[in-house]
């Protein structure tokens, strides 16, 4: 009975902790796609401004349209960016729960484990006495 109250702790913390690393490997991807589209939009604001700063009389007239199309990118990136570190706040909170799922698992089934440690030691102790009590009897009669 010990032994698949064990089994079945140990099958229910490994399900858990892979749950909660699935949610971590999802919440480390969203972070890092939230960063890069930060960078992204960095990196086009800097672009724009490098390439309007050499601004010839020829393409002035495309000038207020490349820089609409620039911050409207860099404004689309930025949603996306904050939409992705939302999503990864609630996932934050569903690892946290996980992880104390995990450890919770984890207690019950090391306590389980010592619970069945101290009935063997108990079990043994008493057989060691039986065993000296024979002997005694057997030397003293």
């Amino acid at each position: 009975m010990a032994r698949s109250r064990q089994r079945a702790l140990s099958l229910l913390e490994r399900l858990a902790r892979q749950e909660m690393e699935g949610e971590a490997r999802r919440l480390a991807a969203l972070r890092a796609e939230a960063a890069e589209k930060r960078r992204g939009g960095a990196a086009l604001v800097a672009r724009m401004q490098e390439e309007t700063q050499d601004l010839h009389l020829e393409t002035a007239a495309y000038l207020p349209g490349y820089m609409r199309a620039v911050r409207a990118e860099v404004a689309a990136l930025e949603a996306a960016a904050t939409r992705a570190e939302a999503e990864a706040e609630g996932l934050e909170d569903g690892v946290r729960e996980g992880f104390r799922q995990v450890k919770t698992y984890e207690m019950a089934r090391l306590s389980a484990q010592r619970a069945e440690a101290q009935e063997r030691a108990r079990k043994e102790d008493a057989e060691a006495e039986e065993l000296a009590l024979i002997r005694w009897t057997r030397a003293a009669g």
